[in-house]
């Protein structure tokens, strides 16, 4: 389905992370989920299993979007 709440939530957090390629390398869940206005669970559970994020080795709470 593609219009449910999973899906809703993965298309913001691309978008997010598309804008963190331009403006800065990684973002900290807390900004995210304040961008998308999703819980820290729910974004850190999103960028721990998408392919395109990767964590931040440095700051385990930091998200980038790769290509």
């Amino acid at each position: 389905c593609t219009d449910g709440p999973a899906f809703r939530d993965s298309r913001e957090l691309r978008q997010v992370g598309a804008k963190s390629k331009t403006d800065f390398k990684f973002r900290t869940t807390e900004a995210i989920s304040s961008d998308i206005k999703i819980s820290e669970s729910r974004v850190a559970e999103l960028c721990s299993k998408h392919p395109k994020i990767k964590r931040n080795e440095k700051e385990k709470q930091s998200w980038q979007l790769v290509e």
